[in-house]
This record gives structure tokens, C-alpha cells and sequence, in this order.
């Protein structure tokens, strides 16, 4: 993610590219944590390369919204 934001940043990569792969479900899959609240921290210190739409959309993804979330909507699905 950090060489990925880093490109991103010296315009060798798209935003768009970046974007997909943050938002994607399985991206954030199997990552503990303490890792997950790294990776969006990095992510929202680049948030200013992002459209407004795709800040809202980081914003909401499985990555922000932690393991915690996974974990409710599991259980939410169980009943």
C-alpha cells in the first residue's frame, strides 16, 4: 500500500487504480487491526489525491470500517 501511494503521489500510478484496489472487499480481508488502522491511516493522510466522491467512498469501505464491522455484519446475517 505504501509503495502503491507513493506512486500514486509521483504520478506513475492512477488514482483510480489505487482507489479500486483500497475499496475492493478483499483487500482489507485476513489484516489484523492493528494493520488495518495503519494502512487507512495512510490512506487518509493521501486523501487529498482522492475526488470527493472517492473520499466519501474510502470513507465508508471495509478497511475504515475495521474487523469490528466484519464481525456485525456476520452476525446480522446469522438471524
Amino acid at each position: 500500500l505504501e509503495k502503491a501511494l507513493k506512486a500514486m503521489m509521483a504520478g506513475k500510478t492512477k488514482v483510480q487504480d489505487v482507489f479500486n484496489i483500497v475499496t475492493h472487499p478483499k483487500f482489507a480481508s485476513g489484516v489484523s487491526e492493528k494493520y488495518g488502522k495503519r494502512m487507512f491511516q495512510m490512506v487518509t493522510e493521501n486523501m487529498d489525491h482522492f475526488s470527493d466522491k472517492q473520499r466519501l467512498t474510502l470513507s465508508r469501505c471495509k478497511l475504515a470500517s475495521g474487523p469490528e464491522a466484519k464481525e456485525d455484519s456476520e452476525d446480522e446475517a446469522k438471524t
